[in-house]
């Protein structure tokens, strides 16, 4: 986020509060499938060069494996708000995150 410093304290709440809905509510399935469909686009239109196929397949065979590439739209389209509710709660706790501020001199 770009912001003024005198900002910092009230954009850390905010986020916090966020952390703490995503836990807490499962987003509407309107908003879920709006984001699947981005991704599922940004997907597809990210790989139509043999340059990006092989980025991808790339990325894959480098933090897991490369098979996962291609299971990537199926796994995403399987996400319902419950999952990613309880994946909020596991990974995203609004005590426990990490914040940079950057101000200048």
């Amino acid at each position: 986020m770009w912001l003024a410093a005198d900002q910092v304290a009230q954009v850390e709440e905010i986020v916090r509060l966020r952390l703490t809905d995503l836990g807490t509510t499962p987003i509407s399935a309107a908003e879920l499938s709006r984001c699947q469909r981005l991704l599922l686009n940004d997907y597809a239109f990210g790989t139509e060069t043999p340059g990006q196929i092989a980025g991808l397949y790339g990325y894959y065979a480098t933090v897991a494996e490369a098979e996962l590439a291609s299971r990537y739209p199926t796994y995403l389209q399987a996400q319902t708000p419950e999952k990613l509710q309880h994946i909020a709660q596991q990974y995203l706790r609004p005590d426990c995150y990490t914040a940079v501020v950057l101000k200048p001199e």
